[in-house]
C-alpha cells in the first residue's frame, strides 16, 4: 500500500512515455528516443524528452486519523500522502532549419497523448504488452492518477523567467496520491465490538449481526466467565449465530465470503447449519465447500430459495440478504509453561498456510508486539511459526516474575480468544 522510493514512481511514468511514444505510428523508429528525469537545462540529444519532478505537497486527507491505542504522534503511523508535480519538456540538438523545433513539438504531442491515454496507473497497466509499474511497487495496492494541470500562460512565463533559460514549450502534470510507508504501530488495543443493522424491504432475508459466546478464566479466579461478542469472533469447531429475519423458504443457505473472494460460497454440511425464521446457528470449520478457511475477517449472508408452482412448472425465486461481518480467530489449543529463559510453545491452528502471508501473523505479550525470529535460537521478545499448528515464543524482557500477562495471537487481523502466560 505504500513506498519509500519516489524514483520508482518517476521510472514508471518514464517507461509509460517511452513505450507509448516509440510505439506510435507517428514516430520514426530510426530516431532513438531518450526520456530523462532531468530538468530542462540539463537535457541533451537529438530526441530527448524530460519528465522532471519539481515539486511535492502533502495530501492532508486523513492525515490525523486517530489510531486506537496509539497516543504518541499518531500521524507517524499513517502513510504520508503526497501530490507530485512534474514538468514535461522536449529537447532536440538538430539544427537543420526548423527540424529540431518540429521534432520537439512531435515528441511533446506524443508524450502528452501517452499521459492522457493512461490516466490511472496500477499493477495491471500495460503499454504494448509491457507492464509499466516498477516491480517493487507491484502487489502492494499502489495506484496513482495523472492529470494535466491547467497552468495559465502568465504563470508559465513567470516560471521560466525565474531561471536562466528562455521560455520553452512545456506541460505541467499532477500525479496523486503517492503514499510513503508509515511506521509500524508498536501497540495494538483490545477488541472493539460494533453492532451493525441494515434496513432492507420486508419479506427479504435480512441479517442484523453475528454473535457468539466465549468463555475464559481470569488469572487468580477459579470460575470461568462468559462474554457475548457481536460481531462474532469464533474459532474452529466453535458455534456462532447469524441473527436477522425472514430466514424462511423452501431452502435456506448460509453463505460466507472473504474480502478477496469474488463471490460467497455456501457452507457445507460439516458446518452443522440449523435454521429458524430469525436465527441460523452454525459451527465454524477449517474448510468450506472444499476451500481452506484461514483466520481473518469474513462476511456472512443468507440465501433463500422460495418455490412457486405454476401452470408450466415450478419457479424458483432466489434472494440473498445483506452481508454482515464476523471473524474466524486462530485457535489456541495449549500453551506450555515458559522455561527459565522464557521460551514456550503454542499449539493450535491455522498458523501457516500457502495463502497466509508471514507478515500477517502477529504475537503480542500484553501490549508489546513480538518480532519474528529464528525458531532454533529465539531471542527475547521474538516468536517463530514452526508449522501450521505450532509456534515458538520467547517472552520479552521487563516482565514481573510470576505475573500473568495476556498472550494474543492475531492473524489477518483476527485475534485469538483470551489466554495468559506467567512471566
Amino acid at each position: 500500500m505504500a513506498l519509500l522510493d519516489l524514483s520508482l514512481v518517476t521510472q514508471t511514468l518514464i517507461d509509460l512515455i517511452r513505450l507509448h511514444v516509440t510505439g506510435s505510428e507517428a514516430w520514426n523508429p530510426a530516431n532513438v528516443l531518450a526520456v530523462d528525469p532531468m530538468p530542462p537545462d540539463k537535457l541533451t540529444g537529438d530526441n530527448t524528452l524530460g519528465f522532471y519532478l519539481y515539486h511535492a505537497t502533502e495530501e492532508t486527507t486523513n492525515k490525523n486519523t486517530y489510531i486506537p491505542g496509539i497516543s504518541d504522534v499518531p500521524v507517524r503511523y499513517n502513510p504520508l500522502a503526497l501530490n507530485l508535480f512534474y514538468l514535461l519538456t522536449a529537447h532536440s540538438d538538430v539544427e537543420n532549419g526548423s527540424t529540431g523545433i518540429y521534432r520537439e513539438q512531435l515528441m511533446m504531442g506524443l508524450a502528452m497523448k501517452a499521459l492522457h491515454d493512461y490516466p490511472l496507473i496500477n499493477d495491471n497497466t500495460a503499454v504494448g504488452g509491457v507492464v509499466i509499474m516498477q516491480p517493487l511497487l507491484r502487489g502492494k495496492d499502489n495506484a496513482f492518477r495523472i492529470s494535466l494541470l491547467p497552468v495559465k500562460v502568465e504563470e508559465a512565463v513567470s516560471y521560466w523567467m525565474a531561471g536562466s533559460n528562455p521560455q520553452r514549450l512545456a506541460a505541467y502534470y499532477h500525479v496523486a496520491v503517492i503514499k510513503l510507508e508509515p511506521e509500524e504501530t508498536p501497540l495494538r488495543p483490545g477488541r472493539v465490538l460494533i453492532y451493525n443493522i441494515f434496513t432492507l424491504p420486508g419479506d427479504t432475508p435480512r441479517v442484523d449481526t453475528t454473535a457468539n459466546v466465549i468463555s475464559f478464566t481470569l488469572p487468580g479466579e477459579t470460575d470461568p466467565r462468559s462474554l457475548e461478542l457481536r460481531p462474532a469472533q469464533v474459532t474452529y469447531d466453535q458455534g456462532f449465530t447469524v441473527i436477522g429475519s425472514a430466514f424462511t423458504g423452501n431452502k435456506v443457505y448460509l453463505q460466507i465470503r472473504r474480502l478477496d473472494w469474488a463471490a460467497p460460497l455456501i457452507v457445507d454440511a460439516a458446518w452443522d447449519v440449523a435454521v429458524t425464521s430469525s436465527r441460523i446457528t452454525a459451527t465454524a470449520r477449517a474448510t468450506a465447500a472444499g476451500r481452506d478457511i484461514l483466520p481473518g475477517f469474513y462476511a456472512a449472508s443468507v440465501r433463500v430459495e422460495r418455490w412457486s408452482t405454476m401452470a408450466h412448472g415450478t419457479r424458483i425465486l432466489e434472494t440473498s440478504s445483506n452481508e454482515t461481518p464476523f471473524a474466524i480467530a486462530p485457535r489456541i489449543g495449549a500453551i506450555s509453561p515458559p522455561d527459565p529463559q522464557g521460551n514456550f510453545t503454542v499449539n493450535g491452528s491455522i498458523f501457516e498456510h500457502p495463502d497466509l502471508a508471514a507478515e500477517n501473523v502477529h504475537v503480542f505479550i500484553g501490549a508489546t508486539r513480538l518480532t519474528p525470529g529464528n525458531a532454533v535460537n529465539l531471542q527475547s521478545g521474538e516468536f517463530a511459526v514452526i508449522n501450521p499448528t505450532t509456534a515458538a515464543v520467547r517472552l520479552p524482557v521487563g516482565l514481573t516474575p510470576g505475573e500473568a500477562v495476556s498472550f494474543r495471537l492475531i492473524i489477518n487481523g483476527a485475534e485469538s480468544a483470551p489466554q495468559w502466560v506467567v512471566g
